[in-house]
């Protein structure tokens, strides 16, 4: 019969494995490149990256408001607790690089951006 502290060991054990597991896993996963154009309801929930131009951007509180163009169309992004450098990078006028979630707010598709970078 397993002793209490040898079950908590085993259990440590397999938690470690799966935050590690998942990190690698993480590594691997590739970010769909699309046009803004082609985003649609399809796209809820999932991961895509645009390049776009910064059309509007204005911070309320905490939350960094957007509207990127990127030749095909328009979409709202939204950016919570940004930090200084993605706000230099998501100025009006700006070229970004933006990853993130599509999901749909008030009928409207809008992306929440977990990466921003300069688009090269």
């Amino acid at each position: 019969m397993l002793g209490q502290q040898h079950i908590s060991r085993i259990a440590l054990c397999i938690a470690v494995a799966g935050v590690l597991g998942l990190l690698f896993f993480e590594q691997g996963i590739e970010v769909e490149s699309a046009k803004i154009g082609g985003i649609d309801e399809s796209k809820i929930g999932n991961a895509v990256k645009v390049n776009a131009l910064v059309e509007s951007a204005f911070k309320k509180e905490n939350v960094l408001f957007l509207q990127l163009y990127d030749g095909t169309g328009k979409i709202k992004a939204v950016l919570f607790s940004p930090k200084e450098e993605q706000s230099t990078i998501l100025q009006k006028g700006n070229f970004a690089s933006i990853e993130g979630k599509v999901q749909s707010y008030e009928n409207e598709l809008e992306i929440i951006v977990e990466k921003a970078e300069k688009w090269k």
